[in-house]
């Protein structure tokens, strides 16, 4: 994306949404998110090379959109020159916003819209397969597609501090996300 927005002469901006998708669309299967908010904006800043985050409310009413007033949604704030997703993106209502379908939105609007993939070892990295690398205690694996180590964010409740007598403090998470 930023290749692309330098070439173009173009700001590189990335769109997210915060509370996450599912959360509002099934909230009966809760996600479990790999990052905070304030930890994916950290991340993000700490890359230096985006132009502009937007963090777009999702809502009951943002989901209920079509693709193309989802588009008109954004270039209201951008003038689109491009867009670049994941290979199986969908979005509007329904998830009618197909791949194909905004390859010919984006010709008519004479955008460029452009696919892509993480992919380690020929197997594509998705949060998905990070989220289950977790769930199953293999965290070094999921580190190692994150490129990070994973962290879990919490409050430290102080006990008895017994841990003190076998030679190092311990903690309990009593919230995890």
């Amino acid at each position: 994306m930023v290749d692309f927005a330098s070439q173009e002469g173009a700001r590189a901006v990335l769109v997210t949404f915060w509370p996450h998708p599912r959360n509002i669309l099934r909230p009966e299967e809760p996600i479990h998110l790999l990052t905070t908010r304030e930890e994916k904006l950290e991340l993000l800043a700490g890359l230096g090379c985006l132009d502009t985050v937007l963090v777009m409310p999702f809502t009951s009413e943002l989901a209920q959109l079509t693709p193309q007033a989802y588009l008109e949604v954004l270039n209201k704030y951008f003038k689109l020159q491009g867009l670049i997703e994941g290979e199986d993106f969908t979005f509007g209502y329904n998830r009618t916003g197909t791949m194909t379908w905004l390859r010919c939105a984006g010709k008519e609007a004479g955008f460029a819209v452009r696919t892509t993939s993480v992919v380690e070892n020929g197997n594509r990295i998705s949060s998905t397969r990070i989220r289950e690398y977790i769930a199953s205690g293999r965290v070094e694996e999921a580190a190692e597609l994150l490129g990070r180590p994973y962290t879990l964010a919490g409050t430290v409740i102080h006990g008895d501090r017994l841990g003190r007598q076998l030679g190092y403090p311990t903690a309990i998470c009593i919230s995890i996300r």
